[in-house]
Formats: structure tokens, sequence, C-alpha cells
């Protein structure tokens, strides 16, 4: 049976992190399942190795459940991410139960996964086995103090599961003291009775106790104060969304009117050429700009939801810049505005959405010939800073009251619904240019000294340190195919490294190779390589972690990243693309297939 608030306890399941050791005190079939099955299906989808040491519940027990779920139980067991034992094969393997073994077993298997090249270890363990009367089960509390030493820092985190009908409640009273986290029902709680493992194992003197109690204290109200403060927001936030609402009522009203008004008039039958072209040109603004605001309401959707996809390509922003001030020329010059545009001489390199900066600059463009009165000025620069590439927008327009500023690009923003009131709009503007531009990596900046002043916005977006395919030759021959590539090889696997980069070499490549995560970072770093086939299961970092921390570099965006993998589910692709990968290849890598990929680099370099 489903436990009732199943969707609620998994949202907070959620919240859990490595380092935390959490206990669930459940007491029916239902409340346990409603927290374990979400805690091993989070580890999965977070590429964590996941352990289940089942009791209560039989392993073939928690194979159906997680079946149910949509787990695809045999390929996650044969991948090593999904591991399932009875407490003989873990707590009572020795046929007893040693604290200090089993937290040097646990140790042990963090360890093994990353180098496998999992996140970390995730592990929730039935504890009636702790009932039986093997030696050492009297000591389950013994090791639960001692886990909160283990955990903090670690790349792991656990529920241990205790069944409240099973245990005494001294048991339990000492469950809920020895664990920083509790699950009691569909509560997740920061637990206020959890005490540091020295009280429990050695006693610790009055003093301490007594100050520590007073911190507890201390922090419960903390707590209950910020908690205080976020129901605060989320009131005003809800007043803000109500006001919104009678805005966007208002705005799509409003074109609304002159198109039934033409209805009326086309019904009459009696009307001109000239007459019906005016009602053609007035259905024809109104449908425009209807359509202008749906979009924004699509575009803001799509970010909240993180389904707005970007289609990246290596551009000069002064043409992207160019394109908006032309398509805002009208806006501008319809107000009387005097433009000014600065840019440098030389190419500002980036890899943009064009289509998307594009936007954004003309909604900045369109905001500053709006709020500006008739007959002022509108500047736009474009200049580079160290690695950032920067575009301004400012106006001698009515100027935004600094108190505002550090809210003005949130959803629902009270002084720009009170701008959009007076200038039309719906008032999401911003959050949209916010959002997109935080998709490119960059940040946006609003700046005003105040009412009167005017404005000015500046977008951040990162500069492309070096030209990516600078030094590839342009004539490729059938007898060395990679002429001109310099190439990075990172594999643990020496053997498997090092007849690659042979190959490679064989073929005009000029090539480097790396045997653990480091390694590969340091080699991206130094030997600046144009495409770099990365192993995902390296020591130290794995490939995944590779990848994502090459990408963070302003110089590391524009290596070509190739993922080198024994698995080759559509899962495993588009983890190596959330990574940071472009391509993902299969062990034992095909010939064709590594030469396709350089193929496609070259045709892309030509047409640039």
């Amino acid at each position: 049976m489903e436990h009732p608030h199943s969707g609620e306890i998994e949202c907070r399941i959620g919240t859990l992190k490595q380092g935390d050791h959490v206990c669930m005190v459940y007491e029916n079939r239902a409340e346990q399942v409603a927290a374990a099955i979400p805690f091993i299906l989070r580890g999965l989808e977070e590429n964590e190795c996941c352990l289940y040491v089942a009791d209560d519940l039989t392993v073939a027990e928690v194979l159906e459940a997680l079946s149910k779920r949509g787990v695809d139980v045999k390929r996650e067991k044969d991948k090593g991410a999904l591991r399932l034992f009875t407490k003989r094969d873990s707590y009572l393997r020795k046929g007893r139960f040693d604290p200090e073994e089993m937290i040097e077993t646990l140790s042990t298997n963090t360890e093994e996964a990353v180098q496998s090249g999992f996140r970390g270890l995730r592990i929730t363990g039935e504890m009636t086995w702790a009932l039986g009367g093997e030696i050492g089960c009297d000591r389950v509390i013994e090791y639960e103090a001692l886990l909160n030493r283990y955990f903090p820092g670690s790349n792991s985190l656990a529920i241990c599961q205790y069944n409240r009908e099973r245990f005494s409640p001294s048991i339990i009273r000492d469950v809920l003291r020895t664990h920083p986290i509790a699950i009691l029902g569909n509560h997740v709680c920061h637990n206020l009775y959890y005490e540091p493992p020295e009280f429990l194992l050695s006693g610790g003197n009055d003093e301490e106790r007594v100050s520590w109690m007073i911190a507890q204290l201390k922090r419960n109200e903390e707590a209950f104060v910020e908690r205080r403060r976020a129901e605060e927001r989320l009131a005003e936030l809800d007043r803000k969304k109500d006001e919104y609402l009678a805005i966007l009522a208002h705005e799509l009203r409003n074109p609304l009117a002159p198109i039934r008004n033409i209805a009326a008039i086309l019904r009459s039958g009696s009307l001109g050429h000239s007459q019906i072209e005016w009602c053609r040109q007035v259905i024809d603004r109104q449908v425009e700009h209807m359509s202008r605001l749906l979009e924004d309401l699509l575009d803001l959707s799509r970010l909240s939801q993180r389904k707005l996809y970007l289609k990246k390509e290596r551009t000069d922003l002064k043409q992207v810049v160019r394109q908006a001030v032309e398509t805002s020329r009208s806006v501008i010059d319809e107000n009387l505005h005097r433009l000014e545009v600065s840019m440098p001489q030389e190419p500002v390199p980036v890899e943009v959405d064009s289509a998307r900066i594009n936007q954004v600059i003309i909604n900045l463009l369109d905001n500053a010939a709006k709020y500006t009165d008739r007959g002022g000025t509108i500047c736009v620069e474009v200049r580079t800073e160290s690695d950032s590439a920067l575009i301004s927008v400012g106006d001698s327009g009515i100027g935004i009251d600094p108190v505002h500023l550090p809210n003005l690009f949130e959803i629902f923003s009270q002084v720009e619904s009170v701008m959009q009131r007076s200038r039309g709009g719906l008032g999401i503007g911003l959050a949209i240019v916010r959002g997109i531009v935080e998709m490119h990596g960059g940040t946006v900046e609003a700046l005003s000294d105040g009412p009167g002043l005017g404005s000015k916005f500046t977008i951040r977006l990162p500069l492309l340190a070096y030209e990516r395919f600078e030094t590839i030759s342009e004539n490729e021959n059938d007898e060395n195919p990679l002429s001109g590539f310099r190439i990075l090889i990172a594999d643990d696997n020496r053997d498997g490294a090092d007849s690659l980069a042979l190959m490679m070499e064989s073929m005009g490549g000029s090539v480097r190779t790396a045997y653990d995560g480091d390694e590969a970072i340091e080699g991206i770093i130094g030997f600046r390589p144009h495409v770099a086939f990365l192993d995902i299961g390296m020591p130290k970092k794995n490939g995944y972690d590779v990848a994502r921390l090459v990408r963070e570099r302003h110089d590391g965006k524009e290596v070509v990243l190739v993922a080198q993998t024994g698995w080759g589910q559509v899962e495993d692709k588009r983890q190596a693309v959330d990574a940071g990968f472009d391509h993902h290849l299969v062990k034992p890598l095909e010939l064709q297939a590594v030469l396709d990929v350089f193929a496609r680099i070259r045709t892309s370099a030509k047409k640039q």
C-alpha cells in the first residue's frame, strides 16, 4: 500500500546530501518503503553507488519496489550502481558485529565507488539484525555514535532504518540521540535531541553538555526565526503574484479590444479597399503584440523549468549587438532618442546562442527607449575586460531608486510592476534577461543614481581565450587524417591509452597521454589540445568531474571533449552531455567512429 504522503516525503528525501547520517523510525511497511525506495532512486539519479541491506524487506521485495518505479534493475546491477545485501553479507559477515570493522568496510566501499566513476556511496540498512543474539549486536548504539565521526566530509550518506514496533523505547531513544537527522513518517527533521559522539562514548563533563544544550536551543530559535521570515517572503511573493496576474489580464485584454472592434466593422460589409487594408494592419499589429506577450510568458516558463535550450556557436559579439541595435532602431527613432554606439575595432569572440543574446539586448534597448522621455540619449558599449566580454546599455531616462536595484531582476518585482503599469508590458522582461545571460555563464547588473538620473545595464559574458582550431591543417589526406590536431588521451588503462595514442600519432596527430583525472586536467590546461578523449572511470577524478572542471574554466570551453566508456545506454549519453562532453564513444573505440569525430571538427573549423 502506498503511503498517503509519499510525494511529500520524496521531495524531502531529495534534500539529503553526502555527509548526512540519518535514522528512519518507521511504524509500518508503507512508511518504510515511502522513504527507503526514493532514497535509492535519488542516488541512482545522482550517479551514486547505492547499497541496500535488506532484513524486514527481502531482497526480492526491494527489487520489485524499484522496478515498479521504472528502474532497470538488471542494468543498474550490471553497472555496479545498485547492490543489495542481507545482514549476513554485511553487518554479520563474520557471524558477529564489530563497529570499527563495519566503518572500515564503508570507507573502502566509498573509495571503490569513487574510483569506479560514481560520485560516492549511498547506503540504507534495515537494523532489525541487531535484535539477534550474535556477538556484538549490543554495540549498535556505539556504532551509530562512531558513524558521526565518519560521515561528515565523506563522499557517502546513510539512512539507518529502525522499526519502532520491534525495538524497545530505550533503543529508539538512543537512536534519536545518535542521528543528526531523523525521518519520522512524512517528516525529515533536523534532530534537536542529537548528541555529539563524545557525549555518548565517553560521557563528557557537565559543563560541556550544558554549553552544547544552550547552543542547540539558540540554533533552534534561529531556525524558527528564519522560517518565519521565509513565510513572510512567501506571503509577499504571493501578493506580488496576484498583482502580476491582474497586470497580465489587463495586457492581454488591451489587444483584444481593437480586434473585437474590427470584427464588428467587418460584419457591416460596406468597407472600401483602404478601410479593409487599415483593418488588416490593426489586426496584424495587435496579433504581433499578443504573440510577443505570450512568447515572453513561454520563455519565462521554460527558464523556470530549465527547458530553455541554447544553440551555441562561436561568433563575434559585435555582430550580435549590431543586429539588435538595427532591430530596435525603429522604436528609438520613434521616440526621437539619440543613439550612441561604441565598439572595439578587434573582434570580440564569444560562444553564445546568437538569437537569445540578440533577444536580451533588444529587451534592454526597448526598455531604455520606453523609460526615457522623448529626445533622450541611449548609449550602447561593447568592450572586453580580462576574460569577459561586456555589453552596456545606458540611458538618460527615469532612473531607478537604488533600494529597488537588488530585486529588479526578480519575477513579480514590485518596482517592475509599477513601471509597467505606466508604460505597458508584463514586467517579466528583466527576469528573462537574467535567466538567458546566466545560462551562458554570465551575469547582468543594473546601476542607477536614482529617479530621474537614468540607468545602466551591464551584461558580462565569458570571452573565448583563443582560437579553437588555430593550428588545424585545412588539407587533410588519407595518410594523415589527424594532421594538425593536438590530442589528449586520458585513461587509467595504460595499455589502452598508449595504444590509442600510437594509432593517432601514426595518422598525423600530436598526442599526449594522462593516466588519472588530475593528470588529464593538467594536460588540458598545459597542452591546450583541440580534442580530449576522457575515460569515465579514472582514479582521483572521474571523467565527468574532469569535464565539469574543464568547462568551468574560461580557457577550457573550446576543447572538444569525447567520452570513452564501456557504457552506451541513452542515460549514459545524457550524463556525458550534462557533464560537458561533445561526443560519446563506446569502448572498444571503432576507428571509423574516431575518424568521424575529427571529420566533423575539421568541417566546423572550415565554416568558421
